[in-house]
């Protein structure tokens, strides 16, 4: 007899069970826990990788301070290691020295100075040309210029001539044998400091490999007396740049002399090499400003291209001369100006004292009361931008813009940047960002990033005179008024970061103005890193935005569909189909987007834009006519036969379309409207012969789209001068059939509101019905009383439309035209005065794409959503007389709003991490406006394009790393708002 279900039920657990029940619970939790671990691991290396971009700087003491210099210095420079430099004394005397242990490695006065003493002295910021030098190929030569107590000027350059030296075993001298051999990694350490030997003018160090040493020799030479007559007076100031290029080249300079007696000189001369003679050959032409001044300058720069010259004097009154070509002569571009004076559009014109005065208490900097003075002027990296110091300690940085709506470039102050607690000495530039190392008279020292506005290092050094940086900005050498030199380690990798580089707008320079703006690459140095986030998230959230408006009415819809319409036969087909799509890779999608749908919408957009509209119209007048069919004859229609004839209708909307976009084009965008100005009258707008009649007499929807675009400078055609900011003015079609629909519209519910027309439709109906009132023929008298009513309905609006139109479009959309005076303009208000540029790679052909990555994911879960709602919620419906529409929008709908809503979100989560149809057919541009006829950039695809070549560890790829962050919290922040959305929905729901 067996044992009875009570037994069975009371029988014990056999260890068996228990062991599996617990190593499934614990691998249960430990597959848990180790998610949650990973996550959160993930989102903190994340972290730690952005962490340095805000970290502060690291700096220290690289030596002792050591006294070299027993007169004044003109000049100070270093190599790019750091290893040697080089002193200018005014007694004349140059120093050539070891920075590693403050060593003179020689101290000599060149013999083409004689007795005389240096007044002046200046050097090329960066290299101007490579030589060869003994063995050594491209050794870069940086532009020399010294100016003497007896009014001579010469030109020379100065060089470092790196070499190694190997020696065998037992080969090393012993004098080396000494030196300490560092390993790799502390070789490359910012504040490494190796000991050196001076032997035979070269500093000697040990590089990690063994035997082998680097040697650094600093070369000073005097190459040429410039011919400028001076009259023997004491030069006061100079400036100059010789462009770069090789020697034997033709080589052009420009070299600005101020003598003691205030006259102030420009020398251009054209260099050639003589091939015979091998000497040095010069064509000059002296130019005499001082006439062209207001006063003897204090300050002078002359830049790097030679094409602009800046003359600046303590009262703070600037000279700005220019020219186009080294061929030209220099011109006043414009009056001299103050920096010191306030400006219209900036700071609320307030003049530079209360600025500064402002900063200061800003700053928590007590005030100060001296006359205001210049006491230092200085281009950055590039020579675009201008820094000015002055005796109170502000700081104000200046470049070229556009002013005054003529094209002409000026002067304008565009950072008011931290002021110094003492009055400026000295502004040194960095040879390798747009940074500047500033000394003021208390001997504070601050390296400043003039694009990040941010103050990086801040050093106080008593008595120092001047700083300057190292030639790959990783140290700082300063000497104070003793002659001690002081030698400073700097690791600043990301000193161009700052909170408002990454989220706030920049006045680049050459930029009109200040914008948002990514653009981590550039052609050279000169260039400003633009690392604005701001427009990778903008155009993350752009293509999301075109995604859902394409995904979310077709998952949705579609999701509604087969949960509540579909026969259950199909639908075990369709489901299946739908979630299918969800595993087609991105790339494939990626790929057909960008080389086959994009090329193939550019020319039938317009047909495009009417079948959104006219084939939803299909469905919903067939829906209409379905629902007025006998029931006998909607039965003999299967699920089968429904779906080819949804398919037939499908077809038949699309080839509606066809056959209406090309009409719509030319009526709703024609070709005059985006026309080449010159063909177009200048006043009515109408082609100007019969051949542009003829050639304008289609439609053109690409460039109608910007062709109200305006000129962005003066032009002439056909005799008529178009000034700056003509457009030609359009979209009055478009806006006319707008107004019929919506004058139709009104007129239909103002015909509901009437009885007469009701009870006359009415009567007509009864009579063309006959004696089967459920019969097709009377179907066919509803339609084609239902279609004379609307085409009445549309007649009725047109009439009304033609005084309407006209009328709305002068009292809102007329402006004030450069030559047709009053015009009606409503593509202007559409697409802005700059227009719409159509691009093939845009928005709508991602949001396309991309929608049917999303469209799977939302579809799954709102039908399973819909199907899930208790099927007793529809029979109470159903059984209260609600037709089947009703009960699904009434009931089901609002009980499955929860997990439509969820759908949705992870949708957009979807569309917020694409990356490879982003990266293919998005055209990758970083803009800032929801435009959707052109392209974007997202930031999954900034990473994935740009993280394989960002350096390691540098400012791009931290900020990509930033940028990941960012989308992170993007996703959370949405998926967050959205739970607690879904969870009041579904309390909220759940009495249902």
């Amino acid at each position: 007899m067996g044992s009875t279900p009570l037994e069975q039920y009371n029988r014990k657990t056999t260890l068996r069970v228990k062991l599996t029940d617990k190593a499934a619970g614990a691998g249960i939790r430990v597959g848990g826990l180790g998610v949650i671990f990973a996550v959160l691991g993930l989102i903190l290396f994340i972290a730690w990788q952005v962490f340095p971009l805000f970290g502060s700087v690291r700096y220290g003491r690289a030596t002792e301070p050591a006294a070299l210099a027993d007169s004044p210095v003109l000049l100070m420079h270093v190599d790019e290691y750091r290893r040697v430099g080089v002193l200018i004394e005014q007694s004349g005397f140059v120093i050539s020295f070891s920075t590693a242990d403050s060593s003179v490695i020689s101290r000599e006065k060149p013999a083409q100075l004689g007795d005389a003493t240096l007044t002046a002295a200046e050097i090329s910021l960066r290299p101007r040309t490579t030589r060869k030098v003994g063995r050594a190929l491209d050794v870069p030569h940086y532009h020399l210029l010294l100016g003497t107590s007896d009014g001579r000027v010469f030109a020379g350059t100065i060089a470092y001539l790196t070499g190694y030296e190997s020696y065998g075993l037992d080969e090393e001298p012993a004098e080396l044998q000494q030196l300490f051999r560092p390993e790799e990694k502390q070789f490359k350490a910012p504040d490494y400091m190796p000991e050196v030997v001076v032997r035979d003018g070269k500093v000697i160090e040990h590089v990690p490999t063994h035997g082998l040493y680097r040697t650094v020799q600093p070369l000073v030479k005097l190459e040429r007396q410039l011919d400028v007559s001076t009259g023997k007076q004491p030069i006061r100031l100079l400036a100059g740049q010789i462009n770069r290029a090789p020697d034997e080249a033709e080589r052009f300079t420009t070299t600005l002399v101020v003598s003691a007696d205030g006259r102030t000189r420009l020398l251009t001369e054209k260099l050639q090499l003589n091939e015979f003679t091998e000497e040095l050959e010069a064509e000059s032409e002296t130019t005499e400003l001082t006439g062209e001044l207001e006063a003897a300058p204090d300050f002078a720069l002359v830049s790097e291209l030679q094409d602009e010259l800046i003359l600046a004097s303590r009262s703070g009154r600037v000279h700005h001369f220019g020219r186009s070509s080294e061929r030209e002569p220099f011109k006043l571009r414009y009056p001299a100006f103050s920096v010191f004076g306030g400006q219209a559009d900036a700071a609320e014109g307030w003049a530079w004292r209360d600025l500064v005065n402002e900063q200061r208490d800003e700053e928590g900097l007590p005030p100060i009361h001296d006359e205001l003075q210049l006491t230092a002027v200085n281009y950055l990296l590039g020579d675009r931008s201008i820094v000015f110091g002055d005796s109170r300690g502000g700081l104000q940085s200046w470049f070229k813009v556009i002013e005054g709506g003529e094209g002409e470039l000026r002067l304008k102050r565009i950072r008011n940047l931290p002021p110094s607690p003492a009055a400026i000495r000295a502004i040194s530039a960095s040879p390798i960002t747009k940074a500047m190392v500033v000394a003021d008279v208390a001997g504070n020292l601050r390296a400043i990033n003039n694009t990040a506005e941010r103050v990086y290092l801040e050093l106080q050094q008593e008595g120092a005179q001047q700083a300057v940086f190292g030639g790959k900005g990783d140290g700082l050498i300063a000497l104070d008024g003793q002659g001690r030199l002081h030698h400073w380690w700097v690791d600043a990798p990301h000193s161009e970061v700052s909170w408002t580089s990454l989220f706030g707008k920049v006045w680049y320079e050459d930029y009109p103005e200040a914008k948002y703006e990514w653009q981590s690459t550039g052609g050279t140095d000169d260039v400003e890193p633009k690392l604005s986030l701001v427009p990778l998230v903008m155009g993350t959230l752009k293509g999301a935005l075109y995604a859902l408006i394409f995904a979310i009415p077709l998952g949705v819809l579609a999701a509604i569909y087969t949960s509540e319409f579909m026969h259950r036969n199909m639908r075990a087909i369709l489901k299946p189909t739908m979630e299918v799509m969800a595993s087609l890779p991105s790339v494939v999608l990626g790929f057909l987007a960008a080389l086959y749908f994009a090329p193939l919408a550019g020319p039938i957009m317009p047909t495009l834009v009417v079948a959104v509209i006219l084939v939803p119209a299909v469905f919903m007048v067939f829906g209409w006519i379905w629902q007025r069919c006998p029931p006998s004859f909607v039965g003999k229609f299967g699920p089968l036969r429904s779906t080819v004839l949804l398919f037939a209708l499908l077809t038949f909307g699309i080839w509606l379309s066809s056959m209406v976009g090309p009409r719509a084009e030319v009526y709703l965008f024609p070709a005059a409207e985006g026309a080449n100005p010159a063909l177009l009258d200048a006043v009515s707008f109408q082609p100007a012969t019969q051949e542009a009649a003829d050639r304008l007499a289609a439609g053109d929807f690409r460039t109608w789209t910007g062709g109200g675009a305006l000129l962005p400078r003066e032009s002439e055609t056909k005799g008529v001068v178009l000034p700056k900011g003509w457009w030609i003015p359009g979209g009055h079609n478009l806006l006319f059939m707008l107004v019929t629909l919506a004058t139709t519209l009104l007129a239909g519910l103002a015909a509901r509101k009437l009885k007469f027309p009701g009870r006359v439709l009415e009567n007509v109906k009864q009579r063309l019905e006959g004696d089967n009132p459920a019969g097709l023929r009377a179907v066919a008298a509803d339609i084609g009383i239902s279609l004379g009513f609307g085409a009445l309905l549309l007649g009725v609006g047109l009439l009304l439309a033609l005084p309407a139109t006209s009328a709305l479009e002068w009292a809102f959309f007329s402006y004030d035209h450069p030559t047709a005076g009053r015009v009606a303009d409503f593509r202007r208000w559409i697409t802005g005065p700059e227009g719409w540029k159509f691009e093939q790679a845009n928005s709508l052909i991602v949001g396309f794409a991309m929608g049917f990555a999303v469209i799977p994911i939302i579809y799954t879960i709102a039908e399973d959503a819909l199907t899930s709602v208790p099927n007793q919620l529809r029979a109470a419906s159903l059984a209260c007389g609600a037709s089947r529409w009703q009960t699904t929008m009434r009931v089901v709908l609002p009980a499955a709003a929860s997990g439509i809503f969820s759908g949705i979100v992870i949708g957009l989560g979807r569309a917020l991490g694409e990356t490879m149809i982003v990266v293919m057919a998005a055209g990758g541009t970083p803009v800032m406006d929801l435009q959707p006829l052109n392209g974007f950039r997202s930031l999954s695809a900034a990473i994935a394009i740009e993280m394989p070549e960002a350096p390691h560890g540098g400012t791009l790829y931290r900020t990509l790393f930033m940028g990941g962050l960012l989308l992170f919290l993007m996703a959370f922040v949405i998926n967050t708002i959205a739970e607690v959305v879904r969870m009041r929905l579904r309390r909220k729901l759940s009495r249902l």
